[in-house]
């Protein structure tokens, strides 16, 4: 099976604020995953993720994720709708 890469661009039609999208530390405690677990599910494409314009101090992207792209992700990986509330 192909798996499809889906980096998302924030162009503000999301109706979310970038402030409530989720973090990877926050996806990672809700899948009770390591972040780095998180990062390569991105980079893989398996969990939609938004790259904010914004980077760390490292220089680094910070990647956010829709709560509904992460209940997807949920739902078609466990048959449950919604991650566990950590």
């Amino acid at each position: 099976m192909q798996t499809i890469k889906k980096r998302l661009k924030y162009s503000g039609r999301d109706n979310l604020p970038p402030s409530e999208f989720l973090s990877v530390a926050s996806v990672a405690r809700m899948l009770d995953l390591s972040t780095v677990s998180v990062y390569q599910l991105i980079n893989d494409g398996i969990i939609p993720a938004l790259s904010i314009k914004f980077t760390r101090e490292n220089g680094k992207p910070r990647w956010k994720v829709r709560p509904t792209d992460l209940s997807d992700y949920v739902a078609a990986n466990t048959g449950r709708t919604k991650p566990s509330p950590q």
